[in-house]
């Protein structure tokens, strides 16, 4: 398991080359990304719930994150 650290160095875990503070910015900009593909207007689009969904799932997620790192 890798060390948690405030700045995780892609030498300290393998894959986690973005230093923490930049997740909220990814999943802020996923989750407009997403949220954005299913509003643009189109009332065909069958996945909207879905997607929305994922993005109730990717807000959870953040929210667990920014919780686990006031912890540390």
């Amino acid at each position: 398991m890798c060390k948690q650290t405030q700045t995780m160095q892609a030498d300290a875990c393998p894959g986690a080359a973005a230093a923490v503070e930049d997740w909220d910015l990814m999943f802020d900009a996923v989750k407009a990304r997403l949220r954005a593909a299913v509003t643009s207007g189109d009332p065909s689009n069958a996945m909207a719930g879905t997607v929305l969904e994922c993005v109730g799932a990717l807000d959870l997620l953040h929210q667990m994150l920014e919780q686990q790192r006031s912890r540390i």
